[in-house]
């Protein structure tokens, strides 16, 4: 009878065993401790993979809302923590008693950066001349009510600093300055409140910003830096888009996520949204259903793209945001993501890793995932740039059928959207060899009318 025991409870144990051992091998993500329940940001160095910065809070600032209470006791307010080991340990908090809600490394020096603060009823912007250790607290910029939600930069023509944020709890939701935010001056003609603002990394002159709903939703281009904005919604009707990415792949790609509100308040989730036409028209290609708070591309690689997903969890897609797939395993479920970050790995061939912001339960990394749903990086296109990455050339086949004109300029880009090589070629030309020998390491894009092709320099 003992012996009968034993073997039913070994069945039993064989067959929970069994059960189990498809979810601890389909385990995509865990839990990286050192940071506060709820976190506000994540923000990536896009020259050290395992450098991040985690802003978080023991408060929450739910911004789903559309009047979005914000703490103001001082207390639980945690600033920001710096990890240089991809999360293994932080550093002790870094402008505590602070809400920080966005890092920004200004364009025009790597020590200089910007944090959008709030601390008790006032929202503002702090300033750092030495990459974020120290920071001038006794001095908070374009301070008010409001609260500024991201901030982006560029040089101008004169190799100046242009400030650029979006802002929410006003009507003034754009907001820019030309002097660090001593002056923080805005457009009144743009009534919104936003919750994100980009700037193209193919178009310096090209700058997106989210309208989120409460005044007026929809997605806004601006050629001029913000003194005229464009908005074409067919395909965005009535919806709230809370995030903003323009495409590192071809400039008239533009992705963003969206969902909607009634009148009670209740929260319907849109999906994924692209545009082809640089904002003009849109259509749903993924995550339907799911409220998208975030999206984040690949600093290398930008046919990587994540999408924090709401209680769906972490969406990839491997085809520049033309398809999507998901991957939640190991992440807390009937939880809210609402941020992702994508780490800038230079090898994605094992996959990439991704770091999602669970609301109220912290900082989640992923294992290394490689989509099912990659496309190759020119979408079919005959294109090819060979060898990649490459060392003293590149070698660019197919190219007569997209040369009209007797002749036209083949030209690459640095990240930072600057065109570095230019050359000209003659139509029908089948291929055509440029010598990169004098460009640092890193990554390029080569244009070519509006197919847009990308090497890595070795």
């Amino acid at each position: 009878m003992k012996k009968l025991s034993l073997q039913k409870f070994s069945i039993i144990w064989l067959i929970v065993f069994i059960t189990l051992v498809p979810d601890l091998f389909s385990q995509q993500w865990t839990k990286i401790q050192g940071t506060s329940f709820y976190l506000n940001g994540i923000f990536l160095s896009p020259q050290n993979p395992q450098l991040l910065m985690v802003s978080s809070d023991d408060l929450p600032t739910d911004f789903s809302e559309q009047n979005i209470g914000f703490p103001y006791f001082g207390v639980g307010q945690n600033g920001f923590r710096i990890t240089t080991d991809g999360g293994n340990s932080f550093s002790d908090p870094i402008l505590q008693g602070f809400s920080v809600y966005n890092l920004h490394q200004a364009a025009d020096n790597s020590n200089h950066w910007f944090a959008s603060v709030r601390r008790f009823t006032r929202g503002g912007v702090l300033s750092s001349s030495d990459g974020g250790k120290t920071w001038d607290t006794d001095k908070l910029k374009c301070s008010g009510n409001f609260q500024i939600t991201k901030i982006i930069s560029k040089k101008n023509n004169s190799n100046e600093l242009e400030l650029y944020a979006s802002a929410v709890n006003t009507d003034e939701g754009f907001r820019y300055s030309y002097n660090n935010f001593d002056e923080c001056f805005t457009n009144e003609d743009l009534d919104i409140q936003s919750l994100d603002i980009a700037i193209s990394p193919l178009d310096a002159n090209l700058m997106f910003i989210a309208g989120d709903g409460y005044h007026n939703s929809g997605v806004y281009r601006t050629y001029d830096n913000g003194t005229t904005w464009l908005k074409d919604s067919a395909g965005l009707e009535n919806k709230r888009v809370l995030c903003v990415l323009p495409s590192a792949f071809n400039k008239a790609w533009v992705l963003c996520g969206v969902d909607s509100i009634d009148q009670n308040k209740f929260r319907y989730g849109k999906g994924i949204y692209l545009s082809q036409d640089t904002g003009k028209s849109w259509k749903r290609v993924g995550a339907f259903g799911s409220t998208v708070f975030a999206l984040a591309q690949h600093p290398l690689y930008p046919k990587f793209i994540a999408a924090a997903c709401d209680r769906d969890g972490v969406y990839l897609s491997g085809s520049f945001g033309w398809s999507w797939e998901r991957f939640s395993e190991g992440l807390p479920k009937d939880s809210s993501v609402r941020l992702v970050a994508i780490p800038a790995i230079d090898s994605t061939k094992e996959g990439i890793i991704v770091y999602a912001g669970v609301f109220g339960d912290g900082l989640y990394k992923s294992i290394r995932i490689k989509t099912s749903v990659e496309t190759n990086e020119n979408l079919n296109s005959s294109i090819i740039i060979s060898p990649n990455p490459a060392g003293e050339y590149i070698e660019i086949t197919g190219l007569g059928e997209h040369i009209g004109s007797p002749l036209q300029d083949i030209k690459i880009y640095n990240i930072l959207g600057e065109c570095v090589l230019s050359t000209s070629i003659h139509p029908m030309t089948p291929s055509h060899r440029m010598n990169i020998e004098s460009l640092p390491a890193g990554v390029y894009f080569v244009r070519l009318g509006a197919w847009v092709g990308r090497f890595v320099k070795i």
